[in-house]
């Protein structure tokens, strides 16, 4: 295979992360006039910007400790051959810096 590939490959990951600190940056200042805008939403020539309410939940005691006991059954059911298992190759890469 050719070199031309990894350099290409990682110089578009790097690309990638570039970009996506760029929006990290953009996105409160739109966030904020979208924010202002009567109906939390700004049309122009790029598109729809607008915004959404997330919802995050926190949970009780209980249902944490049951979340728990349902990590320990998964556990055991790996370990015991129960629960089935799919492996998939997977490509990762780091940069030498």
């Amino acid at each position: 295979m050719k070199t031309d590939v990894y350099k290409e490959y990682a110089e578009t990951k790097q690309l990638i992360k570039g970009l996506e600190a760029r929006l990290k940056e953009l996105n409160p200042l739109i966030l904020q006039e979208v924010l202002q805008a009567d109906k939390k939403t700004v049309e122009n020539e790029y598109g729809r910007f607008y915004s959404q309410t997330k919802k995050s939940w926190s949970y009780s005691e209980t249902v944490d400790e049951l979340k728990e006991e349902l990590e320990m059954r998964k556990v055991k059911e790996q370990e015991n051959g129960t629960a089935e298992v799919e492996e998939v190759e997977t490509l990762y890469f780091k940069t030498n810096e």
